[in-house]
C-alpha cells in the first residue's frame, strides 16, 4: 500500500521520509522531534563605478551592481509559502539573482542653462527547484500529471508534520523596474528655474507550478491525523 511504501522510503539526506524516534516513549501520543537538517547560502558580487568626461562641457557616470544568491534549503522557506511543519529530507535549491545598472549625463549647455538625465534599471529573480527522492510512482500513487511533474504529492498531517515537497516551491518569478528622468535647470541673476519629469517602469511575472504533485489532508477523523494516514482515510 502507498502508506507502508511510505513508512519505508528514504528522504535524500538517506533517513526516513516520516521521522520517528529510535526506541519507543510507551505513549500513543506525539512527541517532539528534533530533526536537523543541511542549508547553504553562498553570495558572489560585482560593482563597478565609471566616471568620463566626455568634454569640457559634457559628464557621464554610470554604475553597475550584481549579485548571485544561490541557495540550498534543507527546509524550505520563501515569501511565505513554505510547508508549515515541514520535515528534513526534501530540500530546495533557490536562486535568487539581483541586476542594478544606473548612468547619469550631465550637459552644460550654456552659463546658464544645464541639462541632467538618468537612467536606471534593476532586476531581481528568483527560482526554486525542489529535490524530489521520492516520486508518486515509487510509493504507489498515480496522477495525471506524473510525466511532467514526477514527485510524490505533499501529505500533511494537520499538526503534527508535512511530508514532500512544499506545494509552492516550484516557481520563478522576475521583477524589473526601467527608470528615466530629466531636469533643466536655467539661471538667470538671482532667479533659478528648473523643469524636469521621471519615467517608471514595473514588470512583474511569477510562475507558480502550484499543487501539481498534489497534496494529501490527513486531519485526525479517527482521533490522530497519523492514523487517519494508515487507514488511508
Amino acid at each position: 500500500s502507498p502508506q507502508v511504501a511510505l513508512l519505508k522510503a528514504k528522504a535524500a539526506d538517506g533517513n526516513l521520509a516520516i521521522p520517528g524516534l529510535a526506541a519507543s516513549t510507551g505513549t500513543t501520543k506525539p512527541v517532539a522531534y528534533a530533526a536537523p537538517s543541511t542549508s547553504r547560502f553562498t553570495e558572489d558580487q560585482f560593482n563597478s563605478n565609471a566616471d568620463l568626461k566626455l568634454s569640457e562641457a559634457n559628464r557621464m557616470s554610470a554604475k553597475f551592481f550584481f549579485a548571485n544568491n544561490p541557495t540550498h534549503q534543507g527546509l524550505y522557506s520563501f515569501a511565505g509559502i513554505q510547508n508549515a511543519l515541514q520535515v528534513p529530507g526534501f530540500p530546495v535549491d533557490l536562486d535568487v539573482n539581483q541586476r542594478l545598472l544606473a548612468i547619469d549625463d550631465t550637459h552644460v549647455i550654456s552659463s546658464r542653462l544645464i541639462n541632467y538625465a538618468r537612467f536606471g534599471f534593476s532586476q531581481i529573480t528568483a527560482a526554486g527547484t525542489p529535490t524530489e527522492p521520492i516520486k508518486g510512482s515509487d510509493i504507489g500513487i498515480q496522477s495525471p500529471l506524473s510525466s511532467q511533474f514526477a514527485g510524490m504529492p505533499t501529505i500533511s498531517l494537520y499538526n503534527m508534520m508535512d511530508v514532500g515537497t512544499a506545494p509552492l516551491s516550484d516557481q520563478s518569478s522576475t521583477n524589473r523596474t526601467y527608470t528615466f528622468g530629466d531636469m533643466l535647470t536655467w539661471t538667470k541673476g538671482k532667479h533659478t528655474l528648473k523643469v524636469g519629469g521621471e519615467y517608471k517602469h514595473h514588470q512583474s511575472a511569477f510562475v507558480f507550478n502550484a499543487y501539481t504533485r498534489g497534496q494529501m489532508f490527513f486531519t485526525g477523523v479517527l482521533g490522530d491525523p497519523f492514523a487517519d494516514f494508515l487507514a488511508g482515510m
